[in-house]
């Protein structure tokens, strides 16, 4: 019985040698050439040994480490920049970029955050949050996805701490309106415990926007707007008062003395034209006589 030649997977029927050709001839006429079958797989068993080769090299860019895990298992973490070979068989990499960033709150894919002051009125807030991955390992494995838990803390702390301090405050007390860097200071003090164990460092935690709700907003514009007039009346009334005894008293040192009658009618006088909302118009009496 001939053996069949190692070359060619077609039946020993199917094909001939021609000795001219240097191969086997199919009865079609079409040649298989040895030279071309060994070259085809020499290609094919080098790139099957250069492919793991090549899978196993990998670069750091500039503020990010990438962290190494073989089979589930972490294993070690490239900080410094440049070209690595790292056994690509049961690796997995997770990158964690290093460099200072902002997430404004609460995020643009959600609602406004609708906040109760210490005097429970509704507010609309948010703010800006400055962090910064100090600690790769943790931002990795002790937390699911960081992003995620810092905007998730985020929310809570912001929530939490303009809950304590009032909108306005007429007590000298902190408020939310004019002291905006003690409540900035409780922010960030708050929001820096609450990612110690993702490995984050908090650099600042600002209020972007803060105001009444839509629900409340026009009572307290024009509560605003009666203070303000009040204290404007106020104003106005005490610097008539000031301007009225001015006068008498220089009227007396020039020696001009009034009894006490003259005296209220010019009080009164001055303060109705001081206090006047409109251009005071003076009109004299007329006295008919026979």
């Amino acid at each position: 019985m001939a053996a069949q030649p190692l070359i060619s997977q077609q039946p020993i029927s199917k094909t001939s040698f021609n000795p001219t050709k240097k191969g086997y001839e199919h009865k079609d006429g079409k040649c298989c050439e040895m030279g071309d079958t060994l070259a085809t797989g020499c290609f094919c068993l080098t790139c099957v040994t250069m492919l793991p080769v090549c899978s196993s090299i990998l670069s750091v860019q500039q503020q990010t480490e990438k962290l190494i895990f073989r089979w589930g298992k972490y294993e070690s973490t490239l900080t410094e920049p440049g070209l690595y070979w790292n056994n690509c068989f049961g690796r997995e990499i997770r990158n964690v970029a290093t460099t200072i960033q902002s997430m404004e709150l609460p995020s643009r894919s959600s609602r406004s955050t609708t906040v109760l002051d210490a005097n429970g009125n509704p507010l609309v807030v948010s703010g800006v949050v400055v962090y910064q991955v100090d600690d790769t390992y943790k931002a990795s494995v002790t937390t699911q996805n960081y992003i995620q838990f810092i905007e998730t803390q985020g929310e809570s702390v912001l929530k939490t701490v303009v809950g304590r301090f009032p909108y306005e405050s007429t007590t000298g007390a902190p408020c939310l309106q004019r002291n905006s860097d003690v409540v900035c200071e409780a922010l960030y003090a708050e929001l820096q415990q609450q990612l110690y164990v993702a490995g984050v460092k908090v650099h600042s935690f600002s209020l972007k926007e803060i105001s009444y709700a839509p629900v409340i907003a026009a009572a307290m514009l024009k509560r605003q707007q009666a203070q303000a007039m009040v204290e404007a009346r106020q104003t106005i009334v005490a610097g008539a008062v000031d301007t009225t005894t001015g006068a008498i008293d220089a009227l007396k040192k020039r020696g001009i003395s009034l009894d006490e009658s003259a005296t209220q009618t010019l009080v009164s006088n001055l303060l109705t034209v001081i206090c006047s909302e409109t251009d005071v118009q003076p009109t004299l009496p007329l006295t008919g006589g026979k």
